[in-house]
């Protein structure tokens, strides 16, 4: 695995990971961050860090965040009547 895919990697777990929803932020720019879930953020995240944890076994966290980014799709993202994904939550009220 080249060393900035290493380090990208890194900086979305470290970073861009939502500490309450455990999914991940839309941006950070200029150091704001913009915490909107947008459907292919999450879908991208979660090949994104599959990739990173199967590349580096030994970071279990990478496949447990894609997990919960998953969990997080299923539960969200996905709308239950049509099965399509919706694009853009601004907003997340969390309930188990």
């Amino acid at each position: 695995m080249l060393p900035v895919i290493k380090q990208l990697a890194d900086g979305a777990y470290k970073k861009g990971i939502d500490s309450k929803s455990k999914a991940m932020n839309n941006e950070c720019e200029n150091g704001i961050v913009d915490s909107k879930k947008v459907w292919w953020v999450q879908a991208e995240s979660v090949t994104g860090f599959y990739n990173a944890y199967r590349n580096q076994p030994e970071k279990a966290e990478y496949l447990k965040i894609a997990e919960n980014i998953w969990k997080f799709i299923q539960k969200y993202v996905i709308d239950k009547k049509t099965g399509e994904w919706i694009e853009m939550i601004k907003r997340l009220s969390l309930s188990s």
